[in-house]
């Protein structure tokens, strides 16, 4: 694995009630690590290490905190250590790691070294199940500290659902009427809420566990969200060439980073200070000066 050290020069605005102030500061990338061939979702633990999802390999890598290596998990195929596009994924508990397999329309569920524990298989759960509360293709998973799993997906008629304890799904949400059309990320936000960014508009809508809606943030037309992830009471958002910080409390953008014209894939923050950014082939790390 290489490991390259780097700096990155960009611009910081800080939105103040008077209008736009600027401001030329600098944000260091540590290092960069990875040799993905279509990287698709990032995810941390503990503020210790690093999981990354590859579409093509269809392989879940795991990495300490400086870039090093540490194992993988998967290979192509529907057997139960293989993968078919696992799209997205969540390490967030500190003690599983939760996949989206998505062409095999199941959710996997890792310990923290990547060994296999169980799955939950939503072409046998559609098999007993209604046809209005089938599910297919989940695309994005997010765990809260309630112990919760939402899962979005694809093709049914919801795009929201809960699991309970990895062997239930006990609620449903995402229709039209529940201010979602086209969910793509969702990120838990506090102990008990969560945000699921809108492809259709850009918009991020805020949900409680259970599935109520609470509140929506509309996002500047000249902004497209491609990722969102959640730190302190911020909302990280990521267009295609900025860094935006929501302050949720106060309610207002507090500043953005400019970035070279990069294909982001996805973000996470390895902790409060350190951001992750997801490219097609490897993994940027920078340090806030926040």
């Amino acid at each position: 694995m290489i490991i390259m050290k780097n700096v990155l020069f960009i611009f910081i605005f800080l939105l103040t009630p008077s209008g736009l102030k600027s401001q030329i500061d600098t944000l260091f990338s540590n290092s960069s690590f990875g040799d993905f061939f279509n990287a698709s979702s990032v995810s941390s633990s503990r503020g210790e290490f690093i999981f990354v999802s590859d579409l093509s390999l269809n392989k879940i890598f795991k990495f300490d905190k400086s870039g090093i290596l540490l194992t993988s998990y998967g290979g192509t195929g529907q057997e139960q250590t293989e993968l078919n596009q696992p799209v997205s994924i969540d390490a967030s508990s500190g003690l599983d790691v939760y996949i989206t397999d998505y062409l095999n329309n199941r959710l996997i569920r890792l310990d923290h070294n990547l060994n296999f524990i169980s799955s939950f298989d939503f072409n046998v759960y559609n098999t007993a199940i209604e046809g209005s509360k089938k599910i297919f293709n989940p695309h994005a998973v997010s765990y809260l500290s309630t112990g919760d799993l939402f899962v979005l997906s694809d093709a049914g008629n919801y795009k929201v659902v809960r699991i309970k304890n990895f062997n239930n799904i006990d609620l449903y949400f995402g229709q039209a009427q529940d201010k979602i059309l086209e969910p793509v990320k969702i990120v838990k936000g506090n102990a008990l809420d969560m945000w699921i960014l809108e492809k259709s508009t850009g918009d991020l809508a805020n949900f409680n566990n259970l599935g109520i809606f609470v509140k929506r943030i509309e996002i500047p037309g000249d902004i497209k969200p491609v990722g969102i992830a959640y730190t302190e009471d911020n909302l990280v958002i990521v267009s295609a060439e900025k860094i935006f910080f929501y302050d949720l409390n106060a309610g207002k953008f507090l500043k953005s980073y400019i970035l070279p014209k990069i294909q982001i894939k996805d973000i996470n923050m390895l902790d409060k200070e350190t951001l992750l950014v997801l490219l097609k082939n490897k993994v940027f790390i920078y340090k806030l000066n926040k």
